[in-house]
């Protein structure tokens, strides 16, 4: 129902939609770009409530309107129309997405941690590729690449040799890998306003046209 296609054939007929956007109808850069003047606090957002049959009423979403024009080929020919867009967040999906990014970037930094410590079976990482590949697999693991700093350090300790028959005791140089790392907090406060913007909704409709009748929604 979301597919541009879809809704030019629906926009050319005179007839309207409400449909979601998935991330294959809007991409990242699109995102950020509904979303950029809500961060830098140049758009107003507009509460949404609900209703409960009690008589208590809930705030559950922050959103706002915007329109833009869409242009596409149909049957041939090229076409353009207009549709109203709704971007709304939900605050429960918002809080969702924030509590799953907090838990795996905790579990990330345990495991890091665990990294340099000996264990009876475990590889020892010797080389700075061994390092980088095991701290690759943690990220990746739990999501969160990108969202740490991350610093090799290669030690190099003298360590006493003791001779052996005709070999005398002497001092040697050893090196090891070590990691140091800290969270990127600029980066995770980048990704966490775009997994709370995953609870949004956009919706839109043809300008000029009754409330909702054509719309389609950026699941953001």
């Amino acid at each position: 129902m979301a597919a541009i296609a879809t809704r030019a054939h629906l926009a050319a007929g005179n007839d309207y939609y409400l449909c979601p956007l998935s991330a294959t109808q809007l991409n990242s850069e699109q995102l950020q770009f509904l979303l950029e003047p809500v961060w830098n606090g140049t758009q107003e957002l507009t509460t949404i409530n609900y209703n409960y049959t009690d008589g208590q009423t809930e705030e559950i979403a922050v959103g706002y309107e915007c329109s833009r024009t869409c242009k596409t080929s149909v049957e041939g020919k090229e076409y353009s129309w207009s549709e109203r867009q709704l971007v709304v967040r939900s605050l429960v999906a918002a809080a969702s997405a924030e509590k799953s990014l907090r838990t795996r970037l905790s579990k990330a930094q345990a495991a890091l941690e665990e990294l340099g410590k000996p264990r009876r079976g475990k590889k020892k990482l010797r080389s700075f590729a061994d390092w980088q590949e095991a701290v690759e697999v943690i990220l990746l693991e739990y999501r969160v690449q990108g969202l740490f700093a991350l610093d090799y350090q290669l030690i190099t300790e003298p360590r006493l040799k003791r001779g052996y028959r005709d070999r005398p005791t002497k001092i040697v140089k050893e090196s090891h890998y070590e990691l140091k790392f800290s969270p990127n907090q600029e980066a995770i406060e980048k990704n966490s306003n775009f997994s709370k913007s995953r609870g949004t909704l956009a919706s839109q409709t043809q300008a000029g046209e009754p409330e909702i009748e054509e719309a389609s929604i950026p699941l953001l």
